[in-house]
This record gives structure tokens, C-alpha cells and sequence, in this order.
């Protein structure tokens, strides 16, 4: 009895030793964000970099922006906020790794990748009629997630399928006849995997002028990640073949700008170059950055009491979500909503429609859930975007409150690769 009372009292002052480091922390955000708004230019600088130099945990401490909040101080929230949240951003694009060893069935091997990962991959061969489980050998240690994928993948005759047509997730199927394995062909860089799998040449014999090569690649990601857009500029990237000579991209001031569902694993990128000298039988070296545009922190927002919702704006954490309106007709209700980043973060690909990856619930009385619905856009500017979303109930929607998760931000992060000796036709 004594001894349950002295462990009770130590994890009581345990609590209350990080409540009140809590509130220290609180105390000084407070503080610093006054400062921000100093007579002394130099006090304002050192208080935005004060709070820059916080990190990430800080971001639910940030006051939100109003109408009251001044000019200096808004512009300096936000970028306070802008530089946590890509500093979030990019933690998350650091690969995920994974340690397992022994002999396992590849379901087995699934689901503890999934718990140490947090990535979805499913064996899909069962839809396509395949064969079942298999037995497997692993032995890994910190391998990072797209590099233990692909070894485990060669072992099985399995590859990867990429439009699963399910939320982030990593679809695996039989790989056709003759193959070649995975491994060692590929260049894995933080989260993304990419690997040339196509050269196409072209000589148009009337018309001399037409002529070029074109170099498909193969750009993974892991599926929790989940990129919104790929973008590949031209200009950065560097061909050099075995003969000595550096291709060069037939646009160059181009680039190829690629939007993402979150029901797909990966996209193609099909790059132009000049045709390679006919003394060249292979590309000894292929450089570039591509930039993934990633989703910053989640925020969720609840709204209740829906059957009178009508233009209710929530915000949190430089992101406004409004419930525009709730229409009945007869079994289906149609909820619409807005969302809008903070100006900074939406100019970026405004015209994306980056929100049909948000998540939206119906959530009853009793847990129930209510989700997946059937949606489309109805409103867009600068920005802002607006979705109308039909969800189907046998009840009142008096009995459900809604649930709607987005980014705060979006974030590009760069993401270098080289691949080296492709064999040219």
C-alpha cells in the first residue's frame, strides 16, 4: 500500500514537473511573439529567429492571425510558421528503415514493415487470380524501406503495381515473364526510389529536324508520404554517355509537372534529349533534382450540429477551413467546404486540385463512420478551393458531427538521384 502511494505521488510530480515545462515553454513563445511586434528592428529579428530556432514542437503554440494582429507581426508569424513547418516537412521525407529478421511468411513480412513504417503494402496477386503466401528470408537491420522492399520483392517474383486504386498504399503483383530483378538498379534518395526503365529513339527520315531520345523514369515514394506533385525541371539534370559526350535536354527551359492521387504509388517521367552519337552504347551517368511537393503537418477541424451549418469558418495553424452549407435531397446530403492555406503556401499550385486528398468523415453518435464520398470541385480561386461532398444516410445528419483533415502547408523538397550505366538501344 505504501509502496502504490510513493509510486502515485512520483508520477504526479512527474506530471506536474512537465505541465510546468510546458507552461515555461508557453510563457516564452508569449513573450517572443510580443517582441516581434518591438520598437527596435533588431529585437524584432532576434525574436523571429528566437522562435525559428524552437523547432517544430512550437507550432500549436503560435497564436493565430486576425484582424487585430498588426502588419509586422502577421508578416513575421508567418514566416516563423512557413520555416517550422518545411522544417516538418522535411523530417518526414527522411526514409523510414526497417529491422527483421528470419524466416517469415510474406504477410507476416507485411504487416510488421507496416508497424515499424507506418507504409501500407498489400499483396494484390489474389484480385489477379495469383498464387498465395510464400515463405521468405530476411535479414535486416536499419535497411532503409524502398531498399529491403526490393530484396524481398526479388526473392518473391514480385513488383510493384502502382495505381492500386486504394489510399497510400503500396500494391505488390507477379512481375512478367523475364524480368529483371529490382535490386541494384535503382537509386533510393530519402523516401522516393526512381529507376530508368524505358529509352525511346526517334529519327523522322523526311523531316531530319525531328529526332530525339526519350528516357521514361520510375518514381516511388513510400506511401505515407504521399507526395501532391512531382515536378522535373529540364535544366538541372545531366545525361553523359560512354563515348564522353553530354546530351542535352531538347527543352530545356522546360519541365515536367506531374499532380498526384493518393491512390497511386508512384509516376512516370518521360524526359527529351538529343539523340546520342552512334559511338555511345550506354549512359554512364544520370543526374538531376526533382522536387516533390509534400504536405506539411495535419490539422483536423470538427463541425457540429450540421443541420443549420451554414458559412462556419474554423482555423487553425494558417489553414481556414469553412462549411459553406448542408443541402438535403431525400437519402443523400451534400456538405460543402472550403479550405484555404495561408497565401504563402497555396500561390505555389494553386490551380492543383491539392484538397481532393483531404480526408472527410461523418462521425455518429455511436463512432459510427461515414466516409470515402463521392465529391467534385464547385469553387476555386487564389489559394482557396471548394469541394461538395455526397454522403449517403439512412439518419438525420443532426446525429453526426463532420471531421475534416488537411495540410496546414505544403512544402517542395528537393530530391537528387544519379543513375548510372543504362544501356542505350
Amino acid at each position: 500500500m505504501i509502496q502504490s502511494i510513493i509510486v502515485a505521488a512520483a508520477v504526479a510530480a512527474f506530471g506536474q514537473l512537465e505541465t510546468s515545462e510546458a507552461n515555461d515553454v508557453q510563457d516564452k513563445v508569449d513573450r517572443l511573439v510580443r517582441q516581434l511586434d518591438a520598437r527596435d528592428r533588431a529585437d524584432r529579428v532576434a525574436a523571429e529567429q528566437s522562435l525559428i530556432d524552437m523547432g517544430p514542437t512550437i507550432l500549436p503554440l503560435l497564436p493565430e492571425i486576425d484582424a487585430s494582429t498588426s502588419s509586422e507581426k502577421k508578416d513575421r508569424l508567418t514566416r516563423i510558421r512557413s520555416e517550422l513547418e518545411k522544417g516538418t516537412a522535411v523530417q518526414s521525407a527522411d526514409a523510414s528503415t526497417i529491422t527483421l529478421s528470419g524466416r517469415m511468411s510474406l504477410g507476416d513480412f507485411l504487416t510488421k514493415v507496416r508497424e515499424q513504417t507506418n507504409n501500407n503494402v498489400a499483396d494484390f496477386r489474389n484480385r489477379f487470380g495469383e498464387g498465395g503466401d510464400v515463405e521468405i528470408d530476411v535479414d535486416l537491420k536499419d535497411e532503409p524501406f524502398w531498399k529491403a522492399m526490393d530484396s524481398v520483392l526479388d526473392q518473391t517474383g514480385l513488383t510493384v503495381f502502382n495505381s492500386s486504386g486504394e489510399l497510400r498504399t503500396v500494391a505488390l503483383t507477379s512481375r512478367n515473364p523475364g524480368e529483371r530483378d529490382r535490386s541494384g538498379f535503382a537509386e533510393y534518395s530519402g523516401p522516393f526510389r526512381i529507376e530508368a526503365t524505358e529509352i525511346s529513339t526517334q529519327r523522322n527520315l523526311r523531316s531530319p529536324a525531328i529526332q530525339g531520345m526519350r528516357i521514361r523514369l520510375d518514381v516511388l515514394w513510400e506511401p505515407r508520404l504521399t507526395p501532391l506533385l512531382i515536378r522535373q525541371p529540364y535544366a538541372n539534370l545531366k545525361v553523359v554517355t560512354d563515348d564522353g559526350n553530354e546530351l542535352a535536354s531538347t527543352v530545356p527551359d522546360g519541365s515536367a509537372e506531374i499532380p498526384v492521387q493518393s491512390t497511386v504509388a508512384g509516376v512516370d517521367l518521360v524526359i527529351p534529349f538529343d539523340l546520342p552519337d552512334r559511338s555511345a552504347d550506354q549512359i554512364d551517368s544520370l543526374s538531376g533534382t526533382l522536387y516533390a511537393l509534400i504536405p506539411g503537418k495535419q490539422v483536423q477541424f470538427e463541425f457540429e450540429k450540421l443541420e443549420n451549418a451554414r458559412d462556419i469558418a474554423q482555423r487553425q495553424s494558417g489553414v481556414t477551413v469553412t462549411l459553406d452549407r448542408v443541402i438535403k435531397n431525400r437519402d443523400i446530403y451534400e456538405v460543402r467546404i472550403r479550405v484555404k492555406l495561408a497565401q504563402n503556401a497555396a500561390q505555389r499550385q494553386t490551380h492543383l486540385d491539392w484538397a481532393s486528398n483531404n480526408i472527410v468523415q461523418l462521425v455518429g453518435k455511436d463512432g459510427k463512420k461515414v466516409d470515402e464520398p463521392n465529391f467534385e470541385p464547385y469553387f476555386e480561386r487564389e489559394g482557396e478551393i471548394g469541394y461538395r461532398y455526397l454522403f449517403p444516410l439512412d439518419d438525420e445528419i443532426k446525429n453526426y458531427k463532420l471531421l475534416y483533415k488537411t495540410p496546414a502547408s505544403m512544402v517542395e523538397v528537393p530530391v537528387q538521384y544519379e543513375l548510372k550505366n543504362i544501356d542505350l538501344p
